[in-house]
C-alpha cells in the first residue's frame, strides 16, 4: 500500500470563496382558496444540489425550498435560487472519492441557505405567506441523495 503525505494545514484550511452570482431560478406562489388561520403551521422541504468545476474553481449551488401546509400538505410556494462561487484554493484541497469533502461544503451551503432565507422572506412579505418564516437550517445536517 502506498500512502502520500497530507499537509494537515491544507486539510484543515477552509475554502476561500466569494459569491459571484445569485439568480432566482424559480418563484411560485400558489393560490389559496380560503383565508389561512393565524396559528397555521408550515412545513419546509429543502433541496440543495452542487455542480463543481475543479479546473475553473467554480462551484454552483442550487437551493430549492417548497412550502406546504403542515396539516393538509397543500403546497403554497416554491423558491429556487442559484449561486455561483469562485473558490481560489479549490485545487489545494484533497478530494474524497473524486469529490470535495462534505465538511468543506458546509460554509458554502450555509451562505446559500441563509441568502435563500432572506430572498424567500422578501418574496412573501405582504402576501398570505408573510408569517411563514423559513427556519434556520444547519447546513451540515443534509444527507446526500442520488450521489454517483
Amino acid at each position: 500500500m502506498i500512502s502520500t503525505p497530507v499537509d494537515e494545514a491544507i486539510v484543515s484550511a477552509p475554502l476561500n470563496f466569494q459569491i459571484t452570482e445569485i439568480v432566482i431560478l424559480e418563484s411560485t406562489l400558489g393560490p389559496v382558496e380560503d383565508e389561512l388561520p393565524d396559528d397555521i403551521t408550515y412545513n419546509f422541504a429543502f433541496e440543495v444540489s452542487h455542480i463543481v468545476n475543479l479546473e475553473s474553481g467554480v462551484i454552483k449551488i442550487v437551493v430549492k425550498v417548497i412550502v406546504r401546509n403542515a396539516t393538509t400538505q397543500k403546497q403554497y410556494a416554491i423558491v429556487g435560487v442559484g449561486f455561483s462561487y469562485q473558490v481560489d484554493n479549490i485545487k489545494q484541497h484533497p478530494l474524497e472519492n473524486g469529490k470535495i469533502p462534505r465538511s468543506k461544503m458546509v460554509p458554502l451551503n450555509m451562505a446559500s441557505l441563509s441568502t435563500t432565507r432572506g430572498i424567500f422572506y422578501s418574496m412573501v412579505r405582504g402576501t398570505f405567506l408573510h408569517r411563514a418564516l423559513m427556519p434556520i437550517v444547519q447546513a451540515d445536517m443534509f444527507s446526500p441523495v442520488n450521489e454517483s
